[in-house]
């Protein structure tokens, strides 16, 4: 809800320096793994890696445990 109500000139504070590894979740679930970068002096995010369904199943189910 928070990144819809964003518009143009919108201030989002980061907590991690351009080349820093990031974790992406939507609505509490890690969804993507990326890194901080900068693109024409403005900050962005590149996805280096999406989490399969399989996995984000897993753990959301607490499937993931071995026993």
């Amino acid at each position: 809800n928070d990144l819809l109500s964003l518009g143009q000139g919108s201030v989002l504070e980061l907590h991690r320096l351009v080349g820093e590894n990031l974790d992406m979740f939507v609505s509490g679930k890690l969804i993507a793994q990326g890194e901080v970068v900068v693109s024409n002096e403005k900050f962005g995010a590149r996805i280096t890696q999406i989490i399969p369904p399989e996995e984000r199943v897993k753990k959301m189910g607490g499937m993931d445990r071995t026993n």
